[in-house]
Formats: structure tokens, sequence, C-alpha cells
């Protein structure tokens, strides 16, 4: 969705339409068509949530298929948008958004990230995060373990350092199927 498509159809309409619009769906390879450059297709998608008045987007990073660009899923692509609507749309006092990371703190064997939009608390599928990736040093880094309480997703491993310089990055590869959810089932959001 872009702020210019936005603009000219609430221009054709003459109202501040409101856009709630769907997150490119997980996928490595479809045809002659490979997902490895939607993540920076998925970052503009969330930068036209973040700053475009008025619109929201539904977070799909659990609903992708990994040979097909179109998911099968499509229940929860319409309950996540008629979540949005019945908070964006009708004003109702829904949790709607997807779990977004808002802080690290790392020691040594453990990183504690902290999300926004957690509702009554996060959830994981598993012990180990899928698309979940660790850079200390400007080198990858594994990791043993995943758990999730309240806002907090913690990741323990034996080469985490608290002395190095720490990345997080979250679904930021073409497929993967996300399974850290906020209290509303909703799977959290790239970053």
């Amino acid at each position: 969705m872009s702020p210019a498509l936005i603009r000219s159809w609430r221009n054709l309409w003459g109202e501040e339409l409101p856009f709630l619009f769907v997150q490119l769906a997980p996928f490595e390879r479809w045809m002659a068509c490979r997902g490895d450059r939607y993540p920076e297709v998925r970052s503009a998608q969330q930068w036209v949530a973040d700053n475009v008045p008025n619109t929201a987007m539904a977070v799909i990073t659990d609903c992708g298929s990994r040979w097909d660009i179109h998911p099968k899923e499509k229940r929860p692509v319409g309950e996540r948008l008629a979540l949005l609507a019945a908070r964006y749309v009708y004003g109702e006092d829904v949790l709607c958004e997807a779990p977004r990371m808002k802080s690290a703190a790392v020691s040594d064997s453990r990183i504690d990230i902290r999300f926004d939009h957690a509702g009554d608390g996060l959830h994981l599928d598993g012990a180990r995060l899928d698309g979940l990736e660790l850079y200390q040093d400007g080198y990858p880094v594994g990791y043993d373990a995943c758990a999730a309480e309240g806002d907090t997703l913690t990741v323990l491993g034996e080469s985490i350092r608290a002395d190095a310089p720490t990345q997080v990055r979250l679904a930021w590869t073409g497929y993967c199927k996300v399974g850290l959810k906020n209290s509303a089932g909703i799977p959290a959001r790239p970053a």
C-alpha cells in the first residue's frame, strides 16, 4: 500500500477513508518469484501503517506458504482485519495490533526482549522461535531456547555475551512461521 495510492483514493472519495491492509505473506519461492526481498517490502508496508494517518496493517507472519505466494489460511487474515476495523473504524477497545519489539536487555547467556501489544501476555509455540536471528559483533549467534512470559521473550544461549553489541531480528527472511503471539493470537511483526 503506497501513501500516494491512499491519498488518491481519499481525494476521489472526498474523505479520509480508513485504510486497513494486509502484510505480504511469508513465502520462499513461487514459480520464478523468490521471497528474498520481501522483508524490505514488509518494512515499507509497516512504515505506511506507522506514518500515514488512519491506516493499519494486519500482520500475518504465521500464515505464509513456503512454495506459494498466496497463503491458503484465509480465516486468520480476515479475523485480524476485523479486529483492526473494530478498533480503528468502530472505536471498540480490542487488542488488534501485532506484538512489536520495544527493547532488549542483554546479559551473559540471556537476552530479554520486551514487546508492546502483548495483551494479557505473549505465548510461544515451542522452545525455538522460527525467524529469530541474533547477531553479536556483527556475527550470527546461536541460541538454545526461548520462553515467553508477560510482555517479554527470553532467549537463552551459552554463546550470548553481555559485553558485545547485539542485534535482534525477527522474520527478516522470505519465509518463516512466527510462533510468538499475543493474547489475541496475533503473531509478532517483523523487526
